[in-house]
């Protein structure tokens, strides 16, 4: 098919090393009921056979683009992308993933006629080891309530817009809404979350599609496996968010929603790098930085850096499931600010 010369949907796709599951994610991707497409593929250095495929596929496909970098990681790559991209709208997908035919056709007609900046739809988990797939709960629009069914910003649900997923491959953007949107290169963990408050946050018309147009696949040598000093990046990305929401003046408003985001952040290193060493690195990188400290209620403050002394790592991480999901935490720093 000839390439268009001003495709609608820029589909940004990088890689490195992927060479096991790049052809069935390509071959969704080209897939589509939706031709107005480019498909970039940014190859962060690879070293397997990834190269070849791309090429193989770049011949019989012509709105295939590939764009070749030195090995920098994934934000890099998708900046990439994003420099190269021409569409109207923006779309990303991980090369192990996989989409659904329709996913454009619906979620482009949906931004046109609404006039939408932001698209976000939900996705299904697919577990390489048992090829189970399930409901992706992390992505899930439930939350939504009588938005689901028009226009809307953030501030006008009832959600946490910090601690809602925050998959750049769950949504679709309007390109010239964030001419300027870029991940944070050299942060291999968590890269996202920050376009993720960006693209939520300054969005003047958001719309939700409750369907799993994309298929996220969980396999051994994904991101959310790996284990070691990158766990860390967490830390990176919860102090650059505490700044990008003071300067955007919308702190107070998420000041309520703000711990719980902290605690997220603060175990997802004890998540990935489990150990007592991590929750002694946590405790001196918040006594580090006083402003996200202060930034906390009373009571956070006060249990916060006694508990990453004290309770086993696996005792934090636990206290923080069981506070996010049954406002444990809410409730405990109620009683201790009247007992003051």
């Amino acid at each position: 098919m000839p390439a268009l010369a001003e495709p609608l949907v820029s589909v940004i796709i990088p890689v490195y090393n992927g060479e096991r599951f790049l052809g069935a994610c390509l071959d969704s991707v080209l897939a589509q009921t939706y031709s107005a497409i480019e498909v970039i593929v940014v190859d962060d250095g690879s070293s397997d056979g990834t190269a070849a495929i791309l090429d193989r596929a770049a011949a019989a496909d012509r709105r295939i683009r590939i764009i070749a970098i030195p090995h920098r990681g994934v934000a890099a790559a998708r900046n990439a992308g994003l420099a190269a991209a021409r569409g109207k709208y923006l779309a990303f997908v991980d090369a192990d993933d996989l989409v659904e035919a329709a996913i454009w056709c619906d979620t482009v007609a949906f931004a046109e006629r609404e006039r939408l900046d932001l698209v976000l739809f939900e996705t299904t988990l697919c577990e390489e080891a048992t090829h189970e797939y399930t409901s992706d709960r992390f992505a899930s629009l439930g939350f939504l309530g009588p938005c689901e069914s028009r226009v809307f910003t953030w501030r006008e649900v009832r959600w946490n817009p910090l601690c809602f997923c925050c998959y750049p491959f769950n949504r679709l953007l309007r390109r010239e809404a964030w001419s300027d949107l870029e991940f944070p290169e050299g942060v291999r963990l968590a890269e996202d979350v920050l376009p993720h408050c960006r693209t939520v946050f300054e969005a003047a018309r958001i719309g939700a599609l409750r369907h799993p147009y994309y298929r996220y696949r969980r396999h051994a040598l994904s991101a959310t496996f790996t284990k070691g000093e990158q766990a860390f990046d967490f830390l990176i990305m919860l102090e650059s968010v505490h700044r990008y929401l003071r300067e955007r003046g919308i702190f107070p408003e998420m000041a309520r929603n703000w711990p719980r985001f902290v605690l997220r952040m603060l175990v997802s290193v004890l998540r990935f790098r489990p150990e007592r060493s991590s929750a002694g690195r946590i405790r001196q990188w918040l006594q580090a930085k006083p402003e996200i400290l202060a930034s906390l209620p009373w009571g956070y403050r006060a249990l916060l850096v006694p508990a990453l002394t004290l309770l086993p790592v696996g005792w934090i991480c636990f206290c923080q499931r069981l506070c996010a999901r049954q406002g444990v935490a809410r409730r405990l720093f109620a009683a201790l600010r009247q007992r003051r």
